[in-house]
């Protein structure tokens, strides 16, 4: 994993940390989780609440770096896999992904023609 991986992931994770604090610890949270007089059952939704957040995030977190690493390695620039954070975005570029050319199979056509177009020319070496 490079720096820029690991700093757009640990940012990710800290702003996920964030947002899943205050919304637990918000006042709304707390008319989300109480059921009644019964403490234990408050408890348990909180914990069941945050290993579920948890798991969303680290799971986002997971696909952003795969994701990052995919345009990596089709010849888009490697932050482009942040598109994939981005609703109804994240559709578009992966068909645009899937679907067109990508840049190093652009380059890798164009060696192909360069070695064809090389490989039909007669051959001129000269002779002792």
């Amino acid at each position: 994993m490079s720096r820029k991986q690991i700093i757009v992931a640990a940012i990710a994770c800290f702003v996920f940390f964030v947002a899943i604090f205050v919304i637990l610890l918000s006042p709304l949270a707390s008319g989300l989780f109480a059921s009644g007089n019964d403490t234990a059952d408050d408890v348990i939704g909180l914990v069941v609440a945050i290993l579920v957040l948890s798991a969303t995030g680290i799971l986002a977190v997971t696909l952003v770096i795969a994701c990052c690493q995919l345009a990596k390695r089709l010849g888009y620039e490697q932050s482009a896999g942040l598109l994939m954070l981005i609703p109804a975005v994240n559709l578009i570029v992966f068909f645009v992904w899937a679907f067109t050319e990508s840049p190093n199979e652009k380059k890798i056509s164009r060696l192909k023609r360069a070695q064809k177009s090389s490989s039909t020319a007669p051959f001129s070496h000269d002779t002792v």
